[in-house]
């Protein structure tokens, strides 16, 4: 039994040391950010049926870019392919989409870009 629980430990202590690659732009640096473990689900159209944009074409700051590879989101999904370029340029949005497919950055990402840290007003 204790050399089972030796296995375990070992095994735990082994794939805490592993660290995910960040697929980030060359011109990022993400030295040390360790980016989460990789999404291994099965992934529907919804989720893959992109146009094949990247964060770095919505023209975002290098640090909100760092924030979101960090977080583990390497490429947009199609609802945020759609709606990010639109809230960027401050149009009013509706969109629907399945739990799961990234609505939630679809909003945040475009409000994050646009908040004045220099500005003590909102």
């Amino acid at each position: 039994m204790e050399n089972n629980q030796e296995q375990i430990d070992s095994k735990a202590a082994e794939a805490s040391k592993q660290v995910e690659t960040i697929d980030a732009p060359k011109d990022l640096d993400v030295t040390g950010i360790k980016a989460p473990k990789k999404d291994t689900r099965h992934k529907t159209d919804d989720v893959m049926g992109t146009q094949g944009l990247k964060f770095q074409d919505f023209n975002l700051s290098k640090e909100l870019q760092l924030g979101i590879y960090e977080k583990g989101y390497e490429n947009p999904s199609p609802i945020q392919e759609q709606s990010i370029p639109m809230a960027l340029n401050g149009k009013n949005i509706i969109a629907r989409a399945k739990n799961g497919t990234g609505k939630t950055a679809s909003y945040s990402i475009p409000l994050l870009e646009k908040v004045d840290m220099n500005s003590d007003s909102i």
